[in-house]
């Protein structure tokens, strides 16, 4: 008498529900559903994460942030399932599913799946990251480009307003703003990279001027300058990264100077009046346009 219900589960426990195909989205089971609302929310979560972070670093507005969080509150809401809508649901399945064998099921695992396009999704993430913060360094040495542009250009403003309106910025500036922004490279004397003796043997070449790639040994050049500094003089500074002349510019005006520095990475503008560089100035030397 008692082997007839075990017999009876047995066979039953071999047939489930299957997947039927052709089925529209509003029919699918809700542990699909769960899954789907699952993905949401870890993605929601991990763009909200970024955005405090972005946040933080000034990189987004508050409005943006907000926003953000407003998207994580309705993921969380799509992930929180109704109790009477899923047994409601479960029972309409069952109802229409035929049975099947056990061993016809699907055997890809829901997890599995799950894990990987959340570790794409990741990866996604990080990506845009890194080409956003890319982004903000272009614009940043753009700005940062301009700004020096329009500084020597408000220098020739002011040495015309001083000395007429026929005057013009020393040859030797002329063509030395030309490399603003280049990449610094030590032993570069070219657009694709320059160091700070690079960068005077690059201007003073274009003049028919021939010069050493040395600080030290451009300081053996021209006249030494005893009283006030005239743009396009070579301003030079010693004990830098070694004993000795060891860095060399070129002369603005306003104790400003156009240098390769290897510090700001770029050729850019400095200051004499710099604590640095008041320590470091060794003095000045003037060349001729034309010497050779």
């Amino acid at each position: 008498m008692t082997s007839r219900p075990i017999l009876l589960l047995s066979i039953a426990a071999v047939f489930v529900a299957p997947t039927s195909p052709g089925r529209t989205e509003a029919q699918l089971e809700p542990a699909t559903l769960s899954v789907s609302a699952k993905i949401a929310l870890d993605k929601a979560l991990e763009e909200y994460a970024l955005d405090e972070r972005l946040f933080a670093e000034g990189a987004i507005s508050r409005g943006e942030l907000e926003a953000s969080a407003k998207r994580l509150e309705a993921a969380r809401r799509e992930s929180t399932p109704t109790p009477d809508a899923d047994l409601q649901s479960s029972k309409s399945v069952a109802a229409r599913a035929p049975l099947q064998p056990l061993a016809l099921m699907p055997t890809t695992s829901t997890s599995e799946s799950h894990e990987q396009l959340r570790q794409w999704q990741v990866q996604l993430l990080e990506s845009e990251n890194q080409l956003r913060k890319l982004g903000e360094q272009v614009v940043s040495a753009e700005d940062n480009l301009q700004n020096l542009a329009n500084r020597l250009h408000e220098m020739e403003t002011e040495l015309r307003r001083a000395h007429g309106a026929k005057a013009k910025l020393h040859p030797f500036l002329e063509t030395a703003r030309e490399f603003l922004g280049v990449p610094y490279l030590w032993g570069g004397a070219s657009f694709s990279g320059m160091d700070c003796s690079g960068l005077i043997l690059a201007t003073l070449r274009r003049h028919g001027i021939v010069a050493p790639h040395s600080a030290a040994e451009l300081f053996k050049l021209g006249q030494q300058v005893d009283g006030a500094l005239q743009p396009g003089d070579l301003v030079f500074f010693t004990n830098t990264y070694k004993p000795g002349i060891s860095h060399v510019g070129l002369y603005v005006g306003g104790n400003e100077f156009l240098h390769a520095s290897s510090g700001r990475g770029r050729v850019t503008i400095g200051n004499l009046d710099d604590p640095y560089y008041v320590q470091k100035y060794a003095g000045a030397r003037r060349i001729a346009t034309g010497t050779t």
